[in-house]
């Protein structure tokens, strides 16, 4: 086995996709929002901080970690990302008319957003980490032996000038690669 193959073994979708996707799930089917009250602002955003922590320790697998004023932040930040400036207000009139999605689809969006930061981050952490240990000479086969194996899903111009270009771009080309697969198979 290559360096290479271990490192795409790593790399598997169903681990660095499908896994923080299903935590994800978890933690909004777990959550408890029946009873949630979101009548005023105030509320829907203690309900939506709460929320967001605790998806966040399903996704990332560790033990909640209770930054009241940080897990507020992050919500501010992705309600604004959203829905602009006025972003908490507007999120808050969706979650009490049950417009869009209601609360749920709100629930719904932040517990994928949290997914996908993971994924985001896990991967490259992983790719960073693998040619960190490799010198010129292994970075070099390992993008010649990545370019045999995946040219047929590759883009025409990553093979370009003897596979430079890819070397060029290998970290990006290797961040896709769950993606790519993904994409394959669902085609297949």
């Amino acid at each position: 086995m290559t360096v290479l193959s271990d490192l795409l073994v790593k790399l598997d979708p169903v681990k660095v996709i499908d896994g923080p996707e299903r935590r994800a799930d978890f933690g909004l089917d777990t959550f408890p929002s029946a009873n949630a009250c979101v009548e005023s602002c105030q509320d829907f955003l203690h309900f939506m901080t709460l929320f967001h922590q605790s998806v966040q320790s399903c996704v990332w697998e560790y033990w909640p970690y209770y930054d009241y004023s940080w897990n507020r932040n992050q919500v501010f930040k992705l309600l604004r990302s959203y829905f602009g400036e006025n972003g908490v207000e507007h999120a808050h009139l969706i979650a009490r008319t049950g417009i869009h999605g209601g609360l749920y689809g709100l629930m719904k969006r932040i517990a994928k957003h949290a997914a996908s930061e993971f994924q985001r981050i896990d991967i490259h952490v992983t790719v960073e980490e693998f040619l960190m240990y490799l010198d010129d000479e292994e970075k070099e086969d390992a993008a010649r032996e990545y370019s045999e194996r995946f040219e047929d899903y590759l883009p025409p111009e990553l093979l370009e000038n003897n596979g430079l270009t890819l070397l060029m771009r290998f970290e990006k080309v290797l961040e896709n690669h769950p993606y790519m697969i993904r994409n394959v198979t669902l085609r297949i």
